[in-house]
């Protein structure tokens, strides 16, 4: 078990961290960053069919009154394809977002009596796996993170110049990526700081695949 200070928005938080990867250990706590939560809804995508593809069509085009079902803490965001995004607070929340699912479903099923409900997750909604369409939607909190190093400190800590730099970036991380035909994951090793505190906190690991799709 490992951990160290995150310095984030100013702040210094201490962090648990499972890992014993010494240049690990020191990459979450080397400067600070400015952070922005820009995007927050966890996803659940049921799978359902109708008879007719006109039905189908129809569910999709949802009353307003959909909205106004709630969860203590689960407040609807909105519903693409049957795929429901809400926000959570600070849990995961896939336990709520799935029993506010199952009311939507239930909700459909009084409009569409015809309407088979075949599983409460299609996999359109994609937990635990990498896929293009959180990658673009995103799916739970999609964060920006920015942080600052200074041209001495590149020169004298990386030993290299700042121009060097962004070119190996573009050229492996953009470029490389690219190539091998990676999914959105462009080297930013987010998910290993998330797996980290994930262990240490008796979170849910397989969780961090969503983290690959992080892009410098």
């Amino acid at each position: 078990m490992g951990g160290g200070v995150l310095r984030s928005d100013g702040d210094n938080r201490g962090v648990p961290r499972g890992e014993r990867q010494p240049r690990m250990q020191s990459d979450g706590g080397i400067g600070g960053a400015s952070s922005v939560l820009f995007r927050d809804g966890m996803t659940r995508a049921p799978v359902v069919r109708f008879p007719y593809g006109g039905e189908g069509c129809g569910a999709q085009i949802l009353p307003g009154g959909i909205r106004q079902l709630r969860h203590t803490f689960c407040r609807l965001q909105q519903i693409k394809q049957i795929c429901q995004a809400s926000s959570t607070g600070d849990a995961m929340g896939m336990n709520m977002v799935s029993k506010g699912v199952q009311n939507v479903l239930d909700y459909l099923q009084n409009g569409f009596p015809d309407m088979d409900v075949i599983s409460i997750s299609s996999n359109f909604c994609s937990d635990k796996k990498p896929a293009a369409v959180n990658w673009i939607e995103g799916r739970g909190k999609s964060v920006v993170c920015e942080a600052v190093i200074k041209e001495d400190v590149v020169k004298k800590v990386l030993k290299t110049t700042v121009s060097a730099l962004v070119e190996l970036n573009t050229i492996k991380n953009l470029a490389g990526s690219a190539v091998a035909g990676a999914l959105g994951g462009y080297n930013a090793h987010a998910s290993n700081i998330v797996t980290a505190i994930f262990i240490a906190t008796g979170q849910d690991p397989p969780k961090m695949l969503k983290a690959l799709t992080a892009s410098l």
